[in-house]
């Protein structure tokens, strides 16, 4: 890196990578040479308390930020580029700690006492399993573009123990929290988020061209998923009728003329006013709800009630079956249990 500044050419915005350089007016765009640091919610701070980046360690992590993004397999979006920045960004910290000056001095047991150094109390599994998806796709990009050899790449990280079942709300709590709706928005994006699944920036980013409602029978969803892929979701009536009555008030927004279908006092929803908002209205119906538990709950009821596996990939947006045959031995999990409870032999013994 030359200059006092290198420029940092990642095709995203600041609040995608958080990144920071100069200033918070340049996050995301410049790499001061020699340090890097994290932007926070109250403001910079370096990547471990007194830590400072070596200019081989920043210039490999702006290198490898810049090539995450459209790397083989399939396009990382910005939520997954920001998470593996961060987790590359705090493995750098730990090499320094442990007196390396740039990842190619790193060694194979390195790589493996830095993943012992994730203890359990720590890191629970599946974030475990995250850290080290990122440092094997950092040392792809080290292989490709800065010839350091893949030392990650003959190291198997068992995969965490992952339950059958797998966190939802059952009937009964989405009644409560379909009660505790107050206005047309809040029914409609509930009702959207139960009946689709959506993920929330697949829900943030719908436009009002996107809401197939106008007839009935043909009710469905145009959602840009991960990667820019577009899949059709069919709803329900009711949603679609909930939609059609969130369109008519919608009308009197003075954000109106907007293309974007959420709309809140101050303009198009983002990711964030959707969460406050589902979490605001599980509040009321004492229920502690985030969007992703009501992808979760659409997921698992679609499989209780007999949806096939193939169809679940499809609608959910996914590029391959592991995740619904997950959903679908925890909705089996489920239909046993409720049958046990009906076919208890003490139970039976007692009503004779």
């Amino acid at each position: 890196m030359t200059g006092e500044y290198s420029y940092f050419r990642a095709a995203h915005k600041a609040s995608d990578l958080q990144l920071y350089g100069r200033s918070a007016v340049s996050a995301g765009k410049f790499v001061r040479s020699g340090q890097l640091h994290l932007v926070t919610a109250t403001g910079t701070s370096p990547t471990t308390a007194g830590a400072v980046m070596t200019d081989s360690f920043s210039a490999s992590i702006a290198g490898y930020s810049d090539w995450l993004p459209f790397s083989p397999g399939r396009n990382k979006g910005p939520a997954t580029v920001h998470r593996y920045v961060g987790i590359v960004t705090r493995f750098a910290a730990w090499c320094q700690e442990h007196g390396r000056a740039s990842f190619a001095e790193l060694t194979k047991a390195d790589l493996r006492a830095w993943v012992n150094s994730l203890k359990d109390g720590q890191a629970a599994p599946g974030t475990k399993a995250l850290s080290w998806w990122a440092i094997r796709s950092l040392f792809r990009y080290l292989s490709e573009e800065e010839g350091i050899p893949d030392i990650a790449h003959s190291i198997t990280m068992h995969a965490p123990p992952i339950s059958d079942r797998i966190s939802h709300l059952d009937a009964g709590d989405v009644r409560l929290l379909l009660r505790a709706c107050q206005t047309a928005r809040e029914r409609a994006i509930i009702r959207v988020f139960l009946d689709s699944g959506l993920r929330i920036s697949e829900a943030a980013s719908l436009k009002v061209c996107d809401v197939i409602v106008d007839n009935l029978r043909s009710r469905r969803l145009i959602v840009t998923g991960k990667g820019g892929k577009t899949r059709a979701v069919v709803i329900g009536t009711q949603t679609a009728m909930e939609l059609r009555r969130y369109l008519r008030e919608r009308q009197k927004s003075p954000w109106a003329e907007s293309e974007a279908l959420w709309l809140g006092a101050r303009g198009p929803l983002t990711t964030s006013g959707l969460r406050e908002l589902v979490e605001a209205t599980g509040r009321r119906a004492s229920l502690k709800v985030h969007p992703h538990l009501l992808r979760h709950t659409w997921a698992h009821h679609y499989r209780l009630n007999g949806g096939q596996t193939d169809n679940l990939v499809y609608l959910a947006g996914w590029e391959g079956p592991a995740m619904a045959l997950r959903y679908g031995r925890s909705a089996a999990a489920e239909r046993a249990e409720m049958e046990a409870r009906g076919l208890s032999l003490i139970d039976r013994l007692a009503e004779r």
